[in-house]
């Protein structure tokens, strides 16, 4: 036979796992559970830095820039102002390994003062390399996603970055065809051997967009176009 205190005790554990279950079950099946949720993956995905229109330290890219044929692109849109180390590694490998490309830092959060130090101050010193401010409602005037910036789909989801990330390199190769690079793509050598068009195989059914290569040949456009307007 157990204790009467210990009997009690046990009832009020049973009783409160009770409770907290009966509470969980109501907020799910009401209207405010989807709130919470949205709630909780907005404090996680601000993108708010691809709509601000404030002038900073960069250049802005716009639809008048040119860009050569050989021209890798990074994309950073996390709305952190800058890079970090270890991204900048990135950038700095691949401009190290292709001297005779363009290798474009595209960045969606205004930036201020970075020739004082930091990551970007050093990416400058290589010619090769240039720095961008990305403004998506300019980036996308014109395109076959205009529609979908501007009518403001990507803050209709929970994973406002990182579709933004998936729009804006199907967005660059589209414009000017060229190599796009995830900001943790560490370059060992020269991507010249390989062909005009590639992606990485991420598995024996699926084909990965962290780096990839669309040529603005006729394969490369008809590529670049199916993506975009998929």
């Amino acid at each position: 036979m157990y204790p009467v205190r210990v009997l009690r005790r046990f009832n009020c554990y049973v009783i409160s796992l009770l409770c907290l279950v009966c509470v969980t079950i109501v907020i799910l099946h009401t209207d405010f559970a989807p709130d919470l949720y949205f709630l909780h993956w907005e404090s996680l995905e601000d993108n708010s830095c691809h709509y601000q229109d404030s002038n900073d330290d960069l250049p802005v890219i716009s639809s008048s820039v040119e860009m050569p044929e050989k021209s890798i692109f990074f994309h950073e849109t996390s709305c952190k102002s800058g890079l970090d180390s270890r991204q900048a590694c990135a950038v700095e490998a691949a401009a190290r390994a292709h001297p005779k490309w363009q290798v474009n830092v595209l960045i969606s959060a205004p930036i201020k003062g970075y020739q004082r130090g930091g990551s970007l101050s050093v990416l400058r010193k290589f010619r090769n390399v240039k720095l961008w401010r990305l403004k998506i409602w300019e980036y996308a005037k014109g395109t076959p996603l205009q529609d979908m910036v501007f009518n403001g789909a990507l803050n209709r989801t929970r994973w406002r970055i990182s579709h933004a990330s998936d729009l804006l390199r199907y967005l660059s190769l589209y414009k000017y065809g060229g190599v796009y690079l995830d900001l943790d793509t560490v370059v060992a050598k020269a991507l010249d051997p390989l062909p005009k068009n590639w992606s990485a195989r991420e598995s024996d059914e699926n084909v990965a967009s962290g780096i990839m290569s669309f040529s603005r040949d006729h394969v490369g456009r008809m590529v670049a176009n199916a993506t975009i307007k998929f």
